[in-house]
């Protein structure tokens, strides 16, 4: 079985901006983790690497409806963490309003129209992702983000395959995501496991449009994918 080792970066393109309200942003975090890179978390005890050596399982869950501050803070760290790999700003997404959020969360916690997924390690928040749904049967990925200390130990696969699993709930045929173009790392974790550029069609030119490669793969080779590790 081959560990697929994940590059640091924030692989997904986000062509999905949320809708702000008016109130001050607030400050980018200086450094986000999990809890703090290289430290030791009361509840979690110890940094995710010692806890993943001490066989300590990652759980990618759906958001719930009272997840929103997690949603928010999470959502808040990846565009300051990675500015360059979302179409929506740090300073624009800073001015959504805590109701706002709540709304998101709610909409997303159930259905077939959209879901955020995150990644817990134990009561920390790892990472996170958004998939919908566009009719009548493509899977979109968006906005997946991966906190500094916790890259490299396969979360960003488990959060592909979450809304993969999704998407196959609805009968999706495909997950298509976008990912910046000259990003090597991405793409390759991506081709690693199993996504294919789009040379063609309306997907590949809208992100022509935002420097941004298209790529896609069949849920059902997600799934070969994930019985193969």
């Amino acid at each position: 079985m081959q560990t697929v080792i994940e590059p640091d970066f924030a692989p997904c393109f986000d062509l999905s901006p949320l809708t702000a309200s008016k109130r001050a942003a607030p400050p980018p975090p200086a450094d986000y983790t999990t809890r703090g890179q290289g430290t030791e978390s009361p509840a979690g005890g110890g940094t995710l690497r010692d806890r993943k050596e001490a066989g300590v399982a990652i759980v990618v869950r759906r958001i719930r409806p009272d997840d929103w501050r997690w949603l928010r803070d999470l959502r808040l760290a990846s565009l300051a963490d990675s500015p360059q790999a979302f179409g929506q700003r740090y300073e624009e997404a800073g001015l959504t309003d805590d109701r706002d959020w709540l709304a998101t969360a709610r909409a997303s916690a159930s259905g077939d129209r959209r879901a955020w997924f995150i990644a817990w390690d134990g009561d920390r928040p790892a990472g996170l992702v958004q998939g919908r749904r566009r009719p009548p049967n493509d899977c979109l990925l968006f906005s997946m983000w991966v906190a500094p200390d916790a890259r490299r130990h396969g979360i960003g696969r488990a959060l592909v395959q979450a809304v993969s699993d999704w998407g196959r709930s609805w009968a999706a045929s495909r997950v298509i995501l976008w990912v910046i173009s000259g990003n090597d790392g991405a793409i390759s974790f991506y081709e690693s496991i199993g996504f294919r550029a789009q040379p063609a069609g309306p997907d590949a030119a809208s992100g022509r449009l935002y420097g941004a490669l298209a790529m896609e793969r069949s849920v059902a080779q997600g799934e070969a994918y994930e019985a193969a590790k």
